[in-house]
């Protein structure tokens, strides 16, 4: 069932990503880049992408650990990852389109940039499950009355 989970939420956020990409490409094809709609639809794309990757991590943080998990606290986690997650996609869309690391070194720049961003996207997916992890501890304390 885990294995399930982490499967099916990589290829969500794999067909989000081939989405995202999709809309923008076609969005500068129809309406050019000084349309208003362009901009407009950049960013509902933007928030749908964003509420995906908060539904996909909430999901796994829900249900992935051997503990029962609040989904308050989950939602949490997932808005903490997802942010960082979209922020990261964007950083690394930067250096990718200005640096040129990949053309200069041929495939061995494109393994590096992968691994980078395979260890940026593990280290924010744990960041996001130790802050749900933690507030649930916190809420546990509180409510037993432990301080």
């Amino acid at each position: 069932m885990s294995f399930a989970l982490v499967v099916g939420s990589g290829l969500l956020v794999v067909a989000l990503l081939v989405l995202d990409a999709l809309v923008d490409v076609l969005a500068h094809w129809a309406f050019g880049d000084g349309n208003p709609f362009v901009v407009l639809s950049a960013l509902t794309r933007r928030a749908i992408s964003l509420g995906m990757l908060m539904l996909a991590f909430t999901v796994l943080l829900k249900f992935l650990p051997t503990t029962r998990m609040p989904w308050r606290d989950a939602l949490l986690g997932a808005t903490a990852v997802a942010l960082l997650f979209e922020g990261g996609k964007r950083l690394f869309a930067f250096y990718l389109a200005h640096a040129g690391t990949a053309n200069m070194f041929g495939a061995a720049g494109s393994l590096v940039i992968i691994l980078m961003w395979l260890y940026y996207s593990a280290a924010v997916f744990l960041l996001g499950a130790e802050l749900s992890a933690t507030a649930a501890r916190k809420r546990t304390h509180r409510a037993s009355g432990w301080r």
